[in-house]
């Protein structure tokens, strides 16, 4: 009998592991999108550009009331987000004066740069300007003149 106890318990475990898992890949997109979201309202100037960690989590995970399996999600979630490079992890203050430690989208925001911007840098190539080789008067040591470019 306790046999069984621990086969159901594994099984159980082993179930609720595997649902967490499978929700981690949609609450990182979610993530990602608010925090784009947010910068994009942030760079109007309506709020901040930025979320704490601990109101995004509360706001994404609302449905899950079990604080054990919050903090599990929560810790899968962050992992993936905090190596997206995209990301900026910053300690800010917003403009309501609380402190804490907040994720910043540094990425581009859809309609305001989303598109590659035109580079700056002169070409130095193009159909105008073409090198021909030079030759020089100083004889080698076989007396042939060497081009230079």
């Amino acid at each position: 009998m306790a046999l069984g106890i621990v086969v159901v318990y594994l099984r159980t475990r082993y179930r609720r592991s595997v649902a967490i898992s499978s929700m981690v890949p949609g609450l990182v997109n979610t993530v990602l999108d608010r925090l784009a979201t947010q910068r994009a309202i942030g760079l109007e100037g309506i709020d901040d550009g930025f979320l704490f960690q601990p109101h995004l989590r509360d706001d994404v995970l609302r449905e899950v009331h079990s604080l054990k399996d919050r903090e599990q999600i929560w810790a899968k979630v962050r992992d993936y987000v905090e190596q997206n490079a995209n990301v900026r992890i910053v300690q800010r203050e917003s403009i309501h004066g609380e402190i804490g430690r907040a994720w910043e989208w540094i990425g581009p925001v859809e309609g305001l740069g989303a598109h590659r911007r035109p580079s700056k840098k002169l070409s130095y190539s193009g159909p105008d300007l073409q090198l021909e080789p030079v030759c020089r008067d100083a004889s080698s040591a076989d007396g042939l003149q060497r081009p230079y470019y």
